[in-house]
């Protein structure tokens, strides 16, 4: 776990729940940009994930498997992080689409309980986030 980028969603914390109510998040992708986007707004455009370059590795629906590879901001990404998530194996376990439920939808609108289950996704995926090249903390070297 990555703890500055931990900070930046605790202080982010009801900007985020808005963002969700608003704009109904579609699938972890979406979430996991959203996240970055977050990430990334920061003064300095060093040491900060790109929404621009993320690439997702996605074994299918049926391995719950997803990893997310994300460049740092800048001209050429010298920093690289990443985030697996397994959030279920099938569209009957999956965790993204149990919150909304599996039959038609009674609401066009979430529920702020749905709202806070999306947000506490995007808190297992930052805390999730990982340096490629090892540890978790970003060194003094490298800020």
């Amino acid at each position: 776990m990555i703890k500055e980028f931990v900070a930046i969603f605790d202080a982010n914390r009801q900007a985020i729940l808005d963002d969700i109510k608003a704009n109904e998040p579609q699938d972890y992708e979406d979430l996991f940009r959203r996240l970055i986007k977050i990430l990334s707004k920061n003064d300095d455009a060093r040491n900060v994930p790109d929404p621009e370059r993320i690439t997702v590795i996605d074994e299918g629906e049926f391995t719950g498997n997803r990893v997310f590879i994300v460049g740092e901001s800048g001209y050429i990404s010298y920093k690289y992080w990443y985030c697996h998530i397994k959030y279920g194996s099938c569209c009957v376990c999956d965790t993204f689409k149990s919150i909304r439920g599996y039959d038609d939808r009674a609401s066009d609108t979430l529920t702020d309980d749905e709202a806070k289950q999306y947000r506490d996704l995007m808190l297992h995926m930052v805390q999730e986030i990982r340096l490629c090249y090892g540890g978790d903390e970003i060194s003094e070297d490298d800020k």
